[in-house]
């Protein structure tokens, strides 16, 4: 139980640690992800489908939250959550729900004064 604690969180820490340093390159592979086409896709089907991918992406934010020591989660619900990742994915089709996470991430990070970033959907 301890080793998969420590994994997970050096993981976390080392995804987090990558996504400061470059928000578009990444040395290190994540895993359990779809892309846009298949998160949109899923939407559309079945609750089993659309869950898996909810708890994927929660989970992956919630580990980089604790990687940045960033609460960029808090106030924001599960719900705007989806909402940003539908709207990202309509804009971004063949990007993966791993590289929008870290959009949505850089978006909605607290910065130095406490005040929310621009949560805009980033069409580049």
């Amino acid at each position: 139980m301890f080793k998969t604690k420590l994994k997970t969180t050096l993981a976390s820490l080392c995804a987090a640690s990558l996504f400061l340093t470059s928000a578009y390159a990444c040395a290190v592979q994540t895993r359990g992800g779809v892309t846009c086409d298949q998160w949109l896709a899923d939407s559309k089907a079945n609750a089993w489908e659309i869950s898996a991918d909810h708890f994927w992406l929660l989970g992956y934010l919630s580990g980089l939250a604790v990687g940045m020591e960033k609460d960029f989660l808090k106030g924001n619900s599960n719900d705007a959550i989806y909402s940003w990742m539908d709207n990202y994915c309509v804009a971004h089709p063949i990007k993966s729900v791993g590289d929008a996470a870290n959009v949505l991430a850089r978006e909605w990070r607290i910065d130095s004064n406490g005040d929310k970033a621009d949560k805009a959907v980033d069409t580049k």
